[in-house]
């Protein structure tokens, strides 16, 4: 090999290197992201007067397991069996990419399940599409737990609410105005 060839297969060596070193860098771990999604969850619970959640290790451990799941499966159907086992309300979001940062995914899911606020006329009667915004601001709710799972091309992000929200005769109860 001549010397310059070995210059460039040197320098697009370190070039591909920095390249990693910089997006790695830039990974936001799982706890971050999910103390992320708390904190955009309870912003949105603020606005309609109600309590903040707390994170849970169960509700994320859960809530990983179910998004990997989803993944993998690529299809939201609300059927992951760790959700079922704690008995959670459910938010789901899927997106066909996996190489957008999970912060990114996070702040995604948050905003387009907030903004079936505008479907809601806030009467008291379950509105099957805004489910995602009443579960999100549902008085009753005190725990949370998020995760993010990537598999075959889908990015799915789930959010574990305990107690569930969406309970027919409780909606006036449970979901305020802002």
């Amino acid at each position: 090999m001549n010397s310059k060839k070995f210059s460039c297969a040197i320098y697009l060596a370190a070039a591909v290197f920095l390249f990693q070193a910089q997006f790695c860098s830039t990974q936001t771990s799982a706890a971050e992201y999910q103390i992320l999604a708390l904190n955009l969850i309870n912003q949105a619970r603020a606005q309609h007067h109600v309590n903040p959640l707390t994170l849970t290790d169960m509700l994320n451990q859960m809530a990983t397991l179910c998004a990997q799941y989803y993944a993998e499966k690529g299809l939201i159907d609300h059927t992951c069996s760790y959700r079922t086992t704690v008995g959670a309300g459910e938010n789901l979001y899927m997106i066909p990419s996996v190489s957008r940062l999970p912060d990114q995914d996070v702040t995604e899911s948050i905003k387009l399940w907030y903004n079936e606020v505008s479907k809601y006329n806030f009467n008291g009667d379950w509105d099957p599409n805004a489910g995602h915004f009443t579960q999100l601001v549902w008085a009753g709710s005190q725990t949370v737990g998020y995760g993010l799972g990537r598999a075959n091309g889908n990015t799915v992000g789930v959010a574990l609410f305990y107690p569930p929200g969406n309970v027919l005769t409780q909606f006036k109860q449970n979901v305020f105005p802002a």
